[in-house]
């Protein structure tokens, strides 16, 4: 019998991390044309990229990013206190982030769960 107390436990104490668990496994089972206009089913790889990431994480790690399908099968944050958006791929990420009205950015970074957790607390 599967012990589920693990999982009922985290649902509870953490609802920011239990919430993106939840939205990754929604942008997951995704198919092609999810949108009516053509977009593409999100990459497998860029969810193992994502779930990689939330087994590193903490509860505030999620309390202010909404996770979002793009229509190109990547996956987009967007900081609800910050503005910043990260735009996640298979193998690279992105980002652009306002601070003091000075724009802050880069693409191409190479994927690691850890860069990209350490960005997401920084601009969170």
């Amino acid at each position: 019998m599967k012990d589920n107390s693990t999982q009922l436990k985290l649902e509870v104490s953490q609802p920011a991390l239990s919430a993106a668990y939840e939205r990754v496994d929604h942008l997951s089972s995704l198919k092609s044309n999810w949108d009516g206009r053509g977009a593409l089913a999100i990459s497998p790889k860029i969810i193992k990229n994502i779930k990689s990431v939330l087994l590193l994480s903490e509860n505030g790690d999620w309390e202010h990013w909404m996770i979002a399908p793009d229509t190109n099968a990547t996956i987009g944050l967007e900081s609800e206190t910050t503005g910043a958006v990260i735009s996640l791929g298979a193998y690279e990420y992105s980002y652009f982030a306002r601070i003091d009205g000075v724009g802050h950015g880069e693409s191409h970074i190479q994927f690691s769960p850890e860069s990209f957790l350490e960005l997401m607390r920084k601009f969170g």
